[in-house]
């Protein structure tokens, strides 16, 4: 499988821990572990089903990195952007996030590397990526694990 820490490499990101202390701004990723499928209802893409397995959500922050990311890792809050269907279930957890310091405009960068390098795929078009202006065809991918396939 695609590494984690190859993808950071690349793009001259740092992990950080989840409550660890994030740069001011800059492009993320949000690696996350869904244990049990996941249903939930949007107004852009009507029922959407997240099956069992590991997503990667690219973000972005050109101030104010570290709220958007301890936001990112609120159980119970107001559902402002498509990952927040994600992040505020029990069933999903943030297990990495990478941070690209200080560039923002990475975020679609983020994503073609991982479209590129990875065993990865679109679970859903056009997630998170209503302000994308790079074409990108999502901002939400999922990985495929050894053994898994495309589920």
């Amino acid at each position: 499988m695609f590494e984690i820490q190859t993808l950071a490499d690349s793009l001259g990101g740092i992990f950080l821990q989840p409550g660890e202390r994030a740069p001011a701004s800059g492009a993320y990723a949000l690696v996350l572990r869904v244990e049990k499928r996941i249903r939930a209802r949007t107004g852009s893409h009507g029922l959407l089903v997240f099956g069992p397995g590991l997503y990667l959500y690219a973000g972005r922050a050109a101030r104010g990195l570290p709220s958007r990311l301890a936001r990112h890792l609120r159980r119970n809050k107001p559902v402002r952007w498509h990952i927040d269907r994600l992040t505020n279930r029990r069933e999903a957890e943030v297990q990495d996030i990478i941070v690209i310091p200080d560039k923002p405009g990475l975020e679609c960068e983020i994503v073609r590397v991982c479209l590129r390098r990875a065993p990865a795929w679109v679970p859903i078009p056009h997630f998170g990526n209503g302000d994308c202006r790079e074409g990108c065809p999502s901002h939400l991918l999922r990985f495929e694990e050894p053994g898994s396939g495309r589920s």
